[in-house]
């Protein structure tokens, strides 16, 4: 049985959003704490932006001891296109408070995922938002 997750974005990291809605973004770290720790192929992900959503089916889950481990597995730009460096990623991560101190003490997520389905998305704004 797959269950259904709500991720929520800040507003500052609306371009992270669209990415992620429009198909440009397939990857999504998280740490690894008790609220993302039940989250499993198969199930569902509604990615939420202030009152924009899409919706997106988690195809893979890995779980990494340290940023160090992630970069040794995947290049920046597959984790964001817009990053350049592992210390762009670096700075994104360091963004979020106590980001670096959950993730010291714990482990990351790395999910892989694709479009629920061809009406996934529910925006009022741009059609980068929305497929």
């Amino acid at each position: 049985m797959s269950d259904t997750h709500t991720l929520e974005f800040r507003e500052v990291n609306r371009d992270t959003f669209d990415l992620v809605c429009n198909g440009g973004k397939t990857l999504e770290t998280r740490a690894g704490t008790d609220k993302y720790a039940n989250i499993a192929a198969g199930d569902t992900i509604i990615f939420s932006c202030g009152d924009d959503t899409c919706t997106k089916q988690v195809v893979k889950v890995e779980k990494f001891p340290s940023i160090d481990a992630i970069y040794e597995k995947y290049q920046p730009q597959q984790i964001n296109p817009t990053w350049k460096t592992e210390q762009d990623g670096r700075d994104a991560w360091d963004s979020f408070p106590n980001y670096t101190g959950i993730i010291v003490s714990g482990t990351f997520l790395v999910l892989r995922y694709r479009h629920a389905s061809a009406s996934s998305c529910r925006c009022g704004r741009s059609a980068l938002s929305c497929d």
